[in-house]
């Protein structure tokens, strides 16, 4: 691993980031919506510019925003969350009669 991870700076980095998250742990968050695949490439691709070196993180992190703004106009919010990959519907959800 290390003789592959040295060969490149973009490996290295990613050997980097991945024992990072193994000392502090990550999250599994999943965004109110049907799209989660959709939302998920969105924020790769930004993570990939920055480590790619082709743009900086709040330039990624601007564009992801914008990206994200306009998929969520495309799919207004639903009432309920998601908790890791699970999703939980409203409990209530508003009332279809007149």
């Amino acid at each position: 691993m290390r003789a592959w991870a040295s060969q490149k700076p973009v490996r290295r980095q990613w050997v980097a980031a991945v024992s990072e998250i193994s000392r502090r742990g990550t999250g599994d968050y999943a965004s109110p919506t049907d799209r989660v695949p959709e939302t998920r490439e969105i924020i790769g691709r930004a993570a990939q510019k920055v480590v790619l070196g082709q743009k900086t993180p709040q330039q990624a992190a601007c564009d992801a925003d914008a990206a994200l703004l306009k998929l969520q106009q495309q799919d207004p919010p639903r009432l309920g969350y998601a908790i890791g990959r699970v999703a939980i519907a409203d409990p209530f959800p508003p009332s279809t009669s007149s």
